[in-house]
């Protein structure tokens, strides 16, 4: 992330306040997905040639999408057009595209390309390049967002709006894809929407407006319209938002404005505060600039790192259940941050049985901002900082967005509060404040650090942003993670917080006379005995003073100034710019050993010159080193005066009687001292008895005071509270009352006459459509059923609802009105979410129409039934004519048809049967086979008899004797059954087939032939295939030796051949590396089929990392990239399918085009072929590809499609494949065209893959 160091917060700082030089181009950033390349082509034919701008186009498409869009762009514009590909300089007048499936980050004025590796940035590129854009180039970047899906730039367009760029929206309905325009519309922060034609002139208007309109910062030198301008606007902000910019940062709020100024296109700010006036919009637009309710989950990792295993654990340490954890989160905005925080704390606790309760109070100024926290629903973008692990577990998927889950957004509560004037939350552990106080002034940032060092707990945290610090209050805070900006709570007594004023109350009881005020006057006036410590030390020990880690004064004594003096300028509270400038170098030094060394450290015997003498001093260091201790980081400075010898005054003196006169004075001086003590001692014993009482007095008496306080905040902050809870009630029941009146809705809506009754049967809630049936009125709720008259001829209803009730049934019935309706009645059990039963439900639906359609129904079927008679009449005699046709065809038919009955005797036979048999048919009806001698045929007898007991078809091929030789019949046998299942008849069909018999002896014969035939064949392979295998070996050794020979002629006599034999010599080089690797082509085609490798399960991603690791040589060589998905497992040889990929792979890359990167795109389906499920696998690559009319031939042995002497090889690679494909019952097919690359598809049986 972005904004790590301090260099880089000023930056921050400073974008908000500053606005472009007149020498800084600006930089348009435009992101779009689908429909964008049109809308492209309509915005850059409207943009000028010379406009002094740069422009920026990165598209959110498939990293496939091959877009040509800087080609089509160029079209467009005269302007140069860039794909970037490595890091260019930006330059004005200028587009620079960005390729698909890679973003852009912007460094310093270039801008540099990477692919997509995170979760984000692979979901929001736009987003990610307008933040880098926003940081930094600040009030010089514009995002234009144009035709898209998705929320793509909606994030990003946040945070350049933060840092006081523009931005611009194509207008949704002339979009093709119209959801990224309008995502990015809702975040309520586009400056214009407007056909995408028009931008270009209205960026380039913004952009000649910028030099236009300067508002002075000082006051002074502000003319009177402008002083009056500006009362006008933050008065007419005040009035119609409710918020007061009057701790805001000037250069800021001035700057935001000037914005505005120059994105209405107007001429100056006594325009601007008419239009204002005017335009209750832009009243809302401007608030939304001053506000800028932008944040994101977990912004800066290194800071929310430190939180996760630092900070939080240290929050949730030595507490149990019965413990609370409270955090304040100020100024959150849409509410990332304290979801952030949450998911953070929810890790931390869980499976921890004793964990302490969470409580972290979320608030903001913007109402709509809160409403948008609360509701924790959140775009795709909106969510792309947040890990796919996090968005699994704390997040539910509504559609195209994402909302926090309930036990989340519970543990959180959202109130609208403004940290400058209402009281703040109490005794908090951690309260986080990022990107809020860059905005306030030094006086409102200071209130802020002080009110939070009231709200927090002793030793509690304060998180701000990379921006922020609390350097003003350095003494309330020490630093516990400087770099990522986190400070802890000092064990220090803060100066009164400024609650709001209540109400003055008048109290006469504790009204007092004069004589009571000057009694307590003297008393307060009497000091405590610390109190006489300390002003004995102010007195008679050596001076000195606290400060700081800074050197910042945070406490004298009286004494100490005399070592200090004030110059003119500022005014500084720096030790070392108050003290004198003869201690100063020595001061810093002794200041520095102390902190570094973490010791007291003395410098002696220093001379400083005090009231024109020279003095010596010694000074001391003490740090507080303690650990733990709330003083630790503060420092005492001890200013010691050295003894001077040579200066001390020595008093002699030889007068003798003025001795004497003195010792006899001292002597009734002491006398009379000696009585004053002794009074002065009774006087104190009875002064010592009522200062202590007095003592104890002043002590409850403050001790009561600071309960009273305590109470008094304590009550503040409860107030506080009660009054975000009333809020959160209050939202809840405006979610009551729409809930409410949806079901009102409903209930006037619905034609269901419904009447709910409570456990004794009272009316508790009725439909409108119920009055139809029942003369119900408002009046009537809470009545009896019972008591009201109603329409039905049905008399147990309250019945039927008692049986409800104690059997928890439903009841379904018909019932009719008095005036001949029907209705269909059901009663269910009333139950409430927590599934107890409160009562019954009564419906009635209209039913009258269905029973009227079914009485025209039935007549219908009476009328039908009918015509159905009359029907099946004229159907019967149609019926018997088709039955004289069908004997007829019986009859006349070659085919032999008999029936037999359960005693196997024959019931029916046709005229073939009598052909056959030689007697006629009367003579053999009702004989069985055995009856009927030469002409029966028991074989068939047995099947009838199998038949009769199995109930199933049968079939069987029988034989005749003839005279003329044996004839051949194919009986199907057939039950009849009747219309209880049981066989009656059975049917039996014989055709004649004795000329198939005949073929399938010669089949036979054929195959046998066949077989010898084969058997010959596979021996004269065998043979073959060890002729190729002794033949290439045999082969290898002269091809060996010749390539060793040509090597020892380079090495031995390489320098001195002529050009010309060494030019023969390559050639037969090469010549005989393509004879060694045609030799081992044969090897391999020939050891295809003998190889008896026992089958396994080849994971086909594992082989192609292999080949991968083989290849990568080559893959550099090409700069090629192998694209693969998730390929299948199939069943076969390891090395097979190693040969088959590898041939493939390595076919693509040597025919690359060149110059040209090779990309390689390896895919799997299931697809169903032929009744047949197989695996799919497409290789695809983008080099020369071939004409398709070779696409069957490519895959022969030999075969060659270009010159060998510009891409070598055997011609045997393909044919490999092909064969080790078809090994396993596969296909394999190419497609390709010339210079547009190559396609070979790979089909394996579904048996294969797992």
């Amino acid at each position: 992330m972005i904004h790590q160091d301090s260099d880089n917060g000023i930056k921050e700082v400073r974008q908000l306040q500053d606005k472009p030089g007149k020498s800084e181009f600006l930089i348009v950033g435009i992101g779009a997905s689908a429909g964008g390349i049109q809308a492209l082509q309509n915005f850059f034919r409207a943009v000028p040639e010379k406009t002094g701008i740069a422009y920026v186009v990165i598209l959110h498409l498939s990293p496939d999408h091959d877009s040509q869009v800087t080609a089509v762009l160029q079209l467009e514009t005269n302007l140069p057009v860039t794909q970037v590909t490595e890091k260019v300089y930006l330059q004005p007048n200028h587009i620079y595209v960005v390729p698909p499936n890679q973003h852009l980050s912007i460094e310093k004025d270039y801008i540099a390309i990477s692919q997509n590796v995170t979760v984000e940035e692979r979901r929001a590129p736009v987003d990610i390049f307008f933040r880098s854009m926003a940081d930094e180039f600040g009030p010089r970047a514009i995002a234009v967002i144009l035709s898209g899906t998705g929320a793509n730039g909606s994030m990003g367009l946040k945070r350049v709006k933060e840092r006081g760029g523009a931005c611009f929206v194509q207008n949704p309905r002339q979009a093709e894809f119209h959801e990224m325009p309008r995502n990015a519309i809702a975040t309520e922060l586009v400056d214009e929407i407007l056909p995408v034609e028009e931008i270009p002139a209205k960026i380039v208007s913004y952009k000649d407006s910028l030099g236009t309109v300067a508002i002075t910062i000082e006051a002074k030198q502000q003319t009177g319209d402008q002083q009056q301008a500006l009362r006008e606007i933050f008065t007419h902000l005040r009035l119609h938002t409710g918020n007061d910019f009057t701790n805001y940062k000037l250069p800021t709020l001035l700057r935001r404005i000037e914005r505005r100024i120059n994105v209405r296109n107007l001429p100056d700010l006594q325009a601007y505060a008419r239009f204002l006036k005017g335009n209750n919009d832009e009243a809302v637009a401007l608030l939304k600039d001053l506000l800028i309710s932008v944040t994101n989950f977990f912004r800066d990792t290194k800071p929310f790192e430190l939180m996760e295993h630092e900070v939080l654990p240290a929050l949730f340490k030595d507490k149990s259940s019965g413990d609370d954890v409270r955090i304040w989160v100020s100024g959150c905005a849409t509410g990332e941050e304290a979801y952030s925080l949450a998911m953070l704390c929810a890790e931390l606790t869980e499976g921890n049985m004793d964990a302490p309760k969470v409580q972290i109070f979320a608030t903001d100024i913007d109402e709509a901002a809160i409403t948008h926290a609360r509701d924790g629903l959140y775009s795709l973008n909106d969510s792309a900082d947040v890990s796919p692990e996090r968005l699994k577990r704390f997040f539910t998927k509504e559609g195209d967005s994402f909302r926090i889950r309930r036990e989340i957004r519970e543990t959180i509560m959202f109130a609208a509060h403004n940290v400058l004037k209402d009281p703040p939350f109490s005794h908090l552990d951690m309260v986080s404040c990022r990107n809020l106080m860059i905005y306030l002034n030094q006086v409102a940032q200071e209130r802020v650090t002080e009110t939070f060092h009231f709200a927090l707990n002793p030793g509690g945290f304060l998180f701000l942003g990379t921006s922020e610090s609390v350097d003003n209050t350095s003494d309330l805070y020490s630093t516990y993670n400087r770099e990522n900006h986190v400070f802890q709570r000092r064990q220090v007594t803060m100066k009164a917080y400024p609650v709001p004023e209540a109400t003055p109350m008048q109290f006469e009881k504790f009204r007092r006379d004069s004589t009571t005020q000057d009694h307590e006057k003297r008393i307060l006036e009497r000091i405590s005995y610390g109190d006489l410590h300390q002003q004995l030390l102010e007195e008679y020990a050596p001076p000195s003073l606290v400060v700081n880690e800074e050197y910042e004064i945070l406490h004298l004594t009286e004494q100490v100034g005399r070592y200090l003096q004030i110059l003119g300028g500022e005014l500084s509270s720096n030790l070392l710019k108050l003290v004198k400038p003869e201690l100063r170098l020595e001061l810093r030094s002794a200041l520095y050993k102390s902190t570094q060394r973490q010791s007291a450290v003395e410098a002696r015997g220093l001379k400083v010159n005090i009231n024109d003498r020279t003095e010596t001093v010694n000074i001391h260091i003490r740090p507080v080193l303690r650990s733990g201790d709330t003083a630790k980081g503060f420092i005492l400075v001890v200013f010691e005066p050295a003894a001077d010898e040579s200066n001390r005054e020595i008093l002699l003196s030889s007068d003798e009687p003025i001795a004497k006169q003195l010792e006899e004075e001292l002597v009734r001086v002491k006398s009379q001292l000696r009585a004053a003590i002794e009074q002065h001692d009774y006087q104190a014993e009875e002064m010592k008895a009522s200062n202590e009482e007095l003592q104890a007095m002043n002590e409850e008496l403050r001790s009561a005071a600071e309960e009273l306080e305590t109470s008094k905040e304590e009550l503040q902050s409860i107030n506080e509270e009660l009054r975000t809870v009333n809020q959160e009630l209050k939202i809840k029941i405006e979610e009551t009352s729409i809930a409410s009146n949806n079901l009102q809705n409903i209930i006037n809506s619905t034609d269901i006459g419904t009447i709910f009754l409570d456990r004794n049967f009272r009316v508790a809630l009725y439909t409108p459509a119920t009055s139809a049936l029942f003369n119900l009125i408002p009046a009537d709720y809470g009545r009896p059923l019972t008591d009201i008259t109603h329409k039905l001829n049905y008399r147990n209803l309250v019945s039927d609802a008692e049986t409800v009730l104690e059997k928890l049934s439903v009841i379904e019935k018909e019932v009719t009105t008095i005036d001949d309706k029907t209705y269909l009645m059901r009663v269910v059990p009333y139950r409430t979410d927590e599934d107890r039963i409160n009562g019954v439900v009564v419906t009635f639906l209209d039913i009258n129409d269905r029973k009227v359609a079914e009485e025209a129904l039935r007549s219908a079927e009476e009328k039908y039934k009918q015509e159905l008679e009359q029907e099946v009449t004229e159907r019967t005699s149609e019926l018997k004519e088709s039955r004289d046709e069908y004997l007829t065809l019986v009859e006349n038919t070659p085919d032999v048809i008999t029936r037999w009955n359960k005693e196997l005797s024959l019931v029916y036979a046709n005229t073939a049967f009598e052909a056959l048999t030689g007697i006629k048919n009367n003579l053999m009806l009702g004989k069985t086979n055995s009856e009927m001698g030469s002409a029966g045929n028991m074989e068939l007898s047995n099947s009838i008899q199998r038949a009769f007991e199995s109930g199933k078809m049968l079939e069987l091929i029988t034989a005749h004797n003839t005279p003329g030789g044996d004839i051949y019949f194919y009986t199907r046998i057939t039950p009849e059954k009747n219309l209880a299942g049981g066989v009656e008849t059975i049917l039996a069909i014989a055709r004649e087939i004795t000329d198939l018999k005949n073929a399938e002896k010669q089949l036979l014969e054929l195959g046998n032939e066949l077989a010898k035939r084969a058997t010959e064949l596979q021996r004269s392979n065998d043979d073959l295939r060890q002729f190729a295998h002794v033949a290439s070996h045999d082969l290898k050794e002269p091809v060996r030796k010749i390539s060793t020979f040509h090597s020892r002629i380079i090495q031995e006599h390489g320098n001195e051949l002529p050009k010309d034999v060494k030019f023969y010599l390559d050639r037969i080089k090469s010549a005989t590396d393509r004879m060694y690797a045609m030799i081992e082509g044969v090897l391999h085609y020939s050891k295809l089929e003998s190889d008896t490798e026992a089958l396994q399960n080849v994971n086909l991603n594992e082989t192609l990392r292999q080949i991968e690791t083989d290849l990568e040589v080559v893959i550099l060589s090409k700069l090629g990239v192998i694209e693969y998905e998730e390929l299948p497992v199939i069943e076969g040889s390891p090395m097979l399918f190693h040969q088959l990929f590898y041939n493939l792979i390595l076919n693509s890359l040597k025919f690359a085009i060149e110059g040209k990167p090779s990309h390689i795109s390896i895919k799997s389906s299931e697809v169903f072929r032929n009744k047949t499920n197989y695996a799919e696998i497409t290789l695809s690559d983008n080099g020369i590809g071939f004409d398709q009319k070779y696409a069957e031939n490519i895959f022969n042995s030999f075969t060659r499609l270009n010159n060998v002497e510009v891409y070598e090889g055997s011609g045997l690679g393909l044919a490999l494949c092909k064969k080790i494909v078809e090994r396993y019952n596969g296909f394999i097919s190419a497609s390709g065209e010339t210079n547009n690359g190559a396609v070979f598809t790979i089909l394996f049986p579904y048996n294969n893959k797992f």
